[in-house]
Protein backbone atom coordinates (compact mmCIF):
# COMPACT_ATOMS: atom_id res chain seq x y z
CA UNK A 1 0.00 0.00 0.00
CA UNK A 2 1.31 3.69 -1.21
CA UNK A 3 2.19 5.88 1.40
CA UNK A 4 0.22 9.25 0.23
CA UNK A 5 -0.28 12.18 2.24
CA UNK A 6 -3.60 13.12 3.54
CA UNK A 7 -4.94 16.77 3.47
CA UNK A 8 -6.03 18.29 6.79
CA UNK A 9 -8.26 21.62 7.24
CA UNK A 10 -7.58 24.97 8.65
CA UNK A 11 -9.87 27.63 8.95
CA UNK A 12 -8.34 30.93 8.23
CA UNK A 13 -10.28 34.47 7.71
CA UNK A 14 -11.25 34.92 4.04
CA UNK A 15 -9.00 37.69 3.87
CA UNK A 16 -6.00 35.89 4.97
CA UNK A 17 -7.42 33.13 2.57
CA UNK A 18 -7.03 35.34 0.03
CA UNK A 19 -4.09 36.68 0.67
CA UNK A 20 -2.71 33.14 0.87
CA UNK A 21 -3.97 32.05 -2.41
CA UNK A 22 -2.53 35.36 -4.06
CA UNK A 23 1.05 34.30 -2.28
CA UNK A 24 0.65 30.77 -3.14
CA UNK A 25 0.42 31.39 -6.99
CA UNK A 26 3.49 33.76 -6.68
CA UNK A 27 5.61 31.50 -4.78
CA UNK A 28 4.70 27.92 -5.52
CA UNK A 29 2.72 25.48 -7.31
CA UNK A 30 0.35 24.40 -4.56
CA UNK A 31 -1.06 26.28 -1.04
CA UNK A 32 1.09 22.65 0.56
CA UNK A 33 4.50 23.71 -1.28
CA UNK A 34 3.94 27.34 -0.20
CA UNK A 35 3.27 26.87 3.10
CA UNK A 36 6.31 24.52 3.34
CA UNK A 37 8.40 27.16 1.68
CA UNK A 38 7.20 29.44 4.19
CA UNK A 39 8.00 27.48 6.86
CA UNK A 40 11.38 26.45 5.75
CA UNK A 41 12.73 30.12 5.35
CA UNK A 42 11.54 30.56 8.82
CA UNK A 43 13.08 27.62 10.27
CA UNK A 44 16.43 27.53 7.66
CA UNK A 45 17.08 31.74 8.72
CA UNK A 46 16.44 31.65 12.69
CA UNK A 47 13.66 33.99 12.57
CA UNK A 48 10.85 34.03 14.57
CA UNK A 49 7.67 35.77 13.09
CA UNK A 50 6.96 37.19 16.66
CA UNK A 51 10.32 39.58 16.38
CA UNK A 52 11.15 42.86 14.59
CA UNK A 53 13.92 41.66 11.57
CA UNK A 54 15.65 44.43 11.77
CA UNK A 55 18.33 43.55 13.99
CA UNK A 56 18.95 40.62 11.99
CA UNK A 57 19.36 42.62 8.57
CA UNK A 58 21.27 45.46 10.86
CA UNK A 59 23.86 42.65 12.09
CA UNK A 60 24.26 41.69 8.33
CA UNK A 61 25.16 44.95 7.09
CA UNK A 62 27.53 45.40 9.96
CA UNK A 63 29.05 41.25 8.97
CA UNK A 64 29.04 42.90 5.18
CA UNK A 65 30.34 46.13 5.73
CA UNK A 66 33.32 44.71 7.91
CA UNK A 67 34.38 42.09 4.89
CA UNK A 68 34.42 45.33 2.53
CA UNK A 69 36.70 47.42 5.12
CA UNK A 70 38.92 44.33 5.40
CA UNK A 71 39.07 44.14 0.98
CA UNK A 72 39.54 48.10 0.94
CA UNK A 73 42.63 47.57 3.05
CA UNK A 74 44.09 44.70 1.41
CA UNK A 75 43.34 46.42 -1.52
CA UNK A 76 45.21 49.73 -0.26
CA UNK A 77 47.70 47.49 1.03
CA UNK A 78 48.78 46.18 -2.41
CA UNK A 79 48.92 49.89 -4.14
CA UNK A 80 51.11 51.14 -1.12
CA UNK A 81 53.74 47.93 -1.45
CA UNK A 82 53.39 46.86 -5.13
CA UNK A 83 52.04 49.50 -7.60
CA UNK A 84 53.52 52.67 -6.00
CA UNK A 85 56.95 51.46 -5.94
CA UNK A 86 56.68 50.05 -9.25
CA UNK A 87 55.68 53.13 -10.52
CA UNK A 88 57.99 55.15 -9.00
CA UNK A 89 60.79 52.72 -10.53
CA UNK A 90 59.81 53.14 -13.73
CA UNK A 91 59.63 56.78 -13.72
CA UNK A 92 62.91 56.58 -12.11
CA UNK A 93 64.04 54.53 -14.55
CA UNK A 94 62.95 56.48 -18.00
CA UNK A 95 64.35 59.83 -15.96
CA UNK A 96 67.73 58.20 -16.66
CA UNK A 97 67.56 57.32 -19.80
CA UNK A 98 66.79 60.77 -21.12
CA UNK A 99 69.43 62.13 -18.70
CA UNK A 100 72.00 59.91 -19.99
CA UNK A 101 71.42 60.93 -23.80
CA UNK A 102 74.58 62.56 -24.22
CA UNK A 103 76.71 63.73 -27.23
CA UNK A 104 79.30 61.01 -28.20
CA UNK A 105 81.84 64.07 -29.46
CA UNK A 106 82.29 67.59 -27.76
CA UNK A 107 83.57 70.64 -29.11
CA UNK A 108 86.58 72.16 -28.45
CA UNK A 109 87.94 75.52 -29.03
CA UNK A 110 90.58 73.51 -31.80
CA UNK A 111 88.16 71.27 -33.40
CA UNK A 112 86.13 68.03 -32.49
CA UNK A 113 87.88 65.50 -30.15
CA UNK A 114 86.37 62.51 -28.98
CA UNK A 115 87.18 61.14 -25.39
CA UNK A 116 90.81 59.57 -26.41
CA UNK A 117 91.27 63.18 -27.35
CA UNK A 118 91.91 61.99 -30.83
CA UNK A 119 91.45 64.29 -33.76
CA UNK A 120 87.71 63.45 -35.86
CA UNK A 121 90.48 63.10 -38.87
CA UNK A 122 92.04 60.35 -37.12
CA UNK A 123 88.74 58.72 -36.09
CA UNK A 124 87.14 59.11 -39.18
CA UNK A 125 90.40 56.56 -40.47
CA UNK A 126 89.66 53.89 -37.55
CA UNK A 127 86.70 53.50 -38.57
CA UNK A 128 87.36 52.54 -41.89
CA UNK A 129 89.81 50.66 -41.09
CA UNK A 130 87.44 48.73 -39.08
CA UNK A 131 84.90 48.64 -41.10
CA UNK A 132 87.42 47.21 -44.00
CA UNK A 133 88.35 44.35 -41.27
CA UNK A 134 84.65 43.55 -40.72
CA UNK A 135 83.93 42.98 -44.49
CA UNK A 136 87.10 40.88 -44.38
CA UNK A 137 85.67 38.50 -41.45
CA UNK A 138 81.76 38.48 -42.95
CA UNK A 139 83.49 37.11 -46.32
CA UNK A 140 85.57 34.53 -44.23
CA UNK A 141 82.82 33.58 -42.51
CA UNK A 142 80.35 33.38 -45.52
CA UNK A 143 83.31 31.77 -47.04
CA UNK A 144 83.14 29.07 -43.90
CA UNK A 145 79.51 28.69 -44.07
CA UNK A 146 79.62 27.80 -47.71
CA UNK A 147 82.53 24.93 -46.95
CA UNK A 148 80.64 23.42 -43.69
CA UNK A 149 77.50 23.28 -46.08
CA UNK A 150 79.09 21.22 -48.63
CA UNK A 151 81.17 18.94 -46.37
CA UNK A 152 77.42 18.04 -44.48
CA UNK A 153 75.99 17.50 -47.54
CA UNK A 154 78.49 15.10 -48.44
CA UNK A 155 78.25 13.57 -45.38
CA UNK A 156 75.89 10.44 -44.85
CA UNK A 157 74.73 8.41 -41.87
CA UNK A 158 75.85 4.75 -41.68
CA UNK A 159 73.75 2.51 -38.88
CA UNK A 160 74.93 -1.13 -38.89
CA UNK A 161 73.39 -3.92 -37.63
CA UNK A 162 75.52 -4.61 -34.50
CA UNK A 163 77.03 -1.03 -32.88
CA UNK A 164 76.46 2.16 -33.04
CA UNK A 165 75.74 4.34 -35.87
CA UNK A 166 78.08 7.13 -37.19
CA UNK A 167 78.61 9.25 -40.35
CA UNK A 168 80.98 8.26 -43.22
CA UNK A 169 82.50 11.59 -45.61
CA UNK A 170 82.24 10.62 -48.83
CA UNK A 171 84.89 12.51 -50.72
CA UNK A 172 87.98 11.92 -52.17
CA UNK A 173 91.79 11.52 -50.54
CA UNK A 174 93.11 14.54 -52.96
CA UNK A 175 89.58 16.79 -51.74
CA UNK A 176 90.48 15.87 -48.61
CA UNK A 177 94.28 17.10 -48.66
CA UNK A 178 92.37 20.48 -50.40
CA UNK A 179 90.03 20.98 -47.81
CA UNK A 180 93.02 20.52 -45.36
CA UNK A 181 95.18 22.91 -47.24
CA UNK A 182 92.82 25.59 -46.93
CA UNK A 183 91.80 25.68 -43.52
CA UNK A 184 95.43 25.25 -42.78
CA UNK A 185 96.43 28.39 -44.49
CA UNK A 186 93.56 30.58 -43.42
CA UNK A 187 95.38 30.06 -39.75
Amino acid sequence: MKNIDTFATIRFKKSTAKRFREYSKYVGKSHSESMNIILDFFKNNGISPHENVGHYFKRLEGAILKKLDSIIAIIKNIEKSQLKPTTAMLSLLTEEVFMQKQPLLLENKTGFNNELGESMEDATIKIDTIRKQNGTLIKELEYHRKMTSRLLDKTILIKPKFGKAYFKLEISPENFENLKERLTDNY
